[in-house]
C-alpha cells in the first residue's frame, strides 16, 4: 500500500512538474538577460548590443582582414569581460527556442 501511495504522489508531482518547463526556460532567459544587462554596465557597455555568439573571431570572417573599428572593440571586450552570462543568456535563448 505505501509503495502505491509513493508511486502515485510521484507521478502527480511529475505530471505537475512538466507543465511549466516553457515557463521555466523563459525565466531562465529574463534571468540571463537581466545578468547581461548587469554586466554590460559593470564594464561600461551599455550601449554595445548584445552579441549573439562567443566566438571573437567568427569563421564566417575568416580569411577577411581583421579592421578594429570601435563598434567591433566593444564587441569583442563584452565577449572576453561578460563571456559566462553571454553564454548563459544564449544558451538559455537556445533551450527556451528564443532567437532574441
Amino acid at each position: 500500500m505505501k509503495r502505491g501511495v509513493v508511486v502515485l504522489i510521484s507521478l502527480a508531482l511529475g505530471v505537475w512538474g512538466c507543465g511549466g518547463s516553457q515557463e521555466k526556460a523563459l525565466q531562465r532567459v529574463a534571468r540571463a538577460e537581466a545578468d547581461m544587462v548587469a554586466c554590460k554596465k559593470h564594464v561600461g557597455l551599455e550601449g554595445t548590443p548584445t552579441p549573439d555568439n562567443t566566438s571573437i573571431f567568427p569563421m564566417t570572417e575568416e580569411g577577411k582582414p581583421l579592421i578594429l573599428d570601435p563598434d567591433r572593440v566593444a564587441q569583442m571586450r563584452l565577449k572576453v569581460e561578460c563571456l559566462i552570462p553571454l553564454a548563459e543568456l544564449l544558451e538559455a535563448r537556445k533551450a527556451a527556442g528564443v532567437t532574441k
